[in-house]
């Protein structure tokens, strides 16, 4: 996967993981990257280990890809989770770097391991993401011959050496897809430092209720597709959708679901909802 796609809340994917990934709430019950994984290299392949390893040869694509220089909204591992398996520290704030260095995107980091996202911030320091940075110039091409794509990878990378932590154009997300995981994950997502924070109702598969958004800039929400898809009760997506207006939270209605993601159309009483957090707007 590569950086077209078909989610309409983001410009681009980037998958840097091995496609791996476990079940760990029933919102991952009909998982398209495991259907589509399984499908292609064998039954139980998605499930079958930890991704321990980067894929290298596309952990420079946000700075080098044609694709993603115009400035993008990089949704991270779309086929696994960006905080799956057990990478080495210095591989984490390896993907950092790439972050910090590439400013003119924004990157969305969603995950169900917010335990997980938590630990690793908490270990996320300047020095770490300056060894990253070092480690970044190398696989860039620091000492070989000068090229543009080259001089400005370089550059950005000596620029990102200033970064804060998180870094700005990063949007930490998790997912809830009712009311239970809402009440174990959200909380844990708005106690991280984040420069913005989002929640992922996708698929919606039960009621909220009354949430407090307090932290969160953004809620994408949306029915389930696919055979076996559990229906959204329209009501659950209408009452998150009016808790957002009324908290001043950017609100985003991908879908109704159906046997495919379009079938039931986009549409939540008769338009459209697709509104982005105004704070994360991609700089020039």
């Amino acid at each position: 996967m590569g950086a077209v796609t078909g989610i309409d809340w983001t410009d681009a994917t980037w998958n840097y993981l091995p496609w791996r990934c476990r079940r760990v709430s029933p919102g991952c019950d009909h998982c398209y990257a495991l259907a589509h994984t399984d499908r292609y290299q064998g039954a139980g392949a998605f499930e079958s280990s930890p991704p321990a390893t980067l894929r290298m040869h596309r952990l420079l694509l946000p700075l080098t890809d044609p694709e993603f220089r115009a400035g993008r909204r990089i949704f991270m591992e779309s086929m696994s989770d960006p905080f799956y398996g057990a990478l080495p520290i210095e591989d984490q704030a390896l993907v950092w770097a790439v972050m910090a260095a590439d400013a003119g995107h924004i990157f969305y980091r969603l995950t169900k391991r917010q335990g997980i996202m938590r630990s690793q911030l908490a270990r996320l320091t300047p020095r770490l993401l300056g060894q990253g940075l070092d480690r970044l110039e190398v696989l860039a091409g620091k000492g070989r011959r000068v090229t543009p794509t080259r001089r400005r990878i370089l550059g950005n990378i000596e620029a990102a050496r200033e970064a804060r932590l998180p870094p700005r154009n990063v949007m930490l997300g998790v997912s809830a897809e009712d009311r239970h995981w809402w009440k174990i994950r959200v909380p844990v997502l708005t106690s991280v430092p984040a420069a913005a924070r989002f929640v992922s109702a996708e698929p919606l598969i039960g009621e909220l209720g009354p949430v407090d958004l307090t932290g969160i800039d953004w809620v994408i929400c949306g029915g389930e597709s696919g055979r076996g898809r559990r229906r959204v009760d329209l009501d659950w997506a209408r009452n998150l959708r009016d808790q957002c207006q009324a908290q001043g939270v950017a609100f985003w209605f991908k879908q109704v679901g159906g046997i495919t993601p379009k079938a039931g159309g986009d549409l939540l009483d008769g338009r459209q909802w697709k509104q982005h957090c105004e704070g994360m707007a991609i700089s020039a």
